[in-house]
């Protein structure tokens, strides 16, 4: 019990620091596929153990994004946890990254429960537990604590509905600043 207690209040000064903006201090270029791939290879064998199908779709080169590479790893590993956690034996999680015109499209998709729509805007706030989710292990920091990432970043987030009326689908959505940067 004081373990989790620990948790929690390092859950809740964690978020409180990403929303202070000197923490831009430590971003940095990177390359998107390479962290969408270190994520993939974290992920893949809790999910293979789950009975569950981990797939990265990630096509040639993006352009260079800036960013704290620690926190955005910390981000999708939160996403993924949450995917492979809800999402059943057998079931199918997508981790995607598609361009857009001015932005990248870093993408979790689960064919788990899915998050009602009444519930989508709540999921980010701080505590906040879902009817459905009450009895799962977390404290309901893990979507703030993305959500702040996101923010801090200055990228979208939006949770949707995944495919076919099943699932999940959460997207960051990285805006392209530099085109300068950018490589085909």
């Amino acid at each position: 019990l004081e373990f989790r207690r620990v948790l929690f209040r390092s859950g809740l000064l964690r978020i409180s620091e990403l929303e202070d903006t000197r923490r831009r201090s430590a971003f940095g270029s990177f390359q998107p596929e390479a962290l969408l791939q270190q994520a993939h290879e974290f992920y893949e064998p809790l999910a293979q153990g789950k009975g569950q199908q981990l797939i990265l779709q990630i096509s040639g080169h993006y352009p260079t994004l800036r960013g704290d590479v620690s926190l955005l790893f910390e981000a999708l590993v939160n996403l993924m946890d949450n995917a492979i956690k809800f999402t059943q034996p057998g079931g199918e999680i997508h981790l995607i990254c598609q361009r857009r015109e001015h932005s990248l499209s870093i993408e979790v998709l689960d064919n788990g429960p899915g998050i009602p729509a009444a519930e989508r805007n709540s999921v980010t706030r701080r505590l906040y537990r879902g009817d459905a989710t009450r009895q799962q292990p977390g404290n309901g920091l893990g979507l703030s604590l993305v959500a702040a990432i996101a923010r801090l970043h200055g990228f979208g987030l939006s949770i949707e509905e995944g495919n076919q009326g099943r699932g999940t689908r959460i997207v960051l959505d990285c805006p392209l600043r530099d085109p300068q940067n950018e490589r085909s």
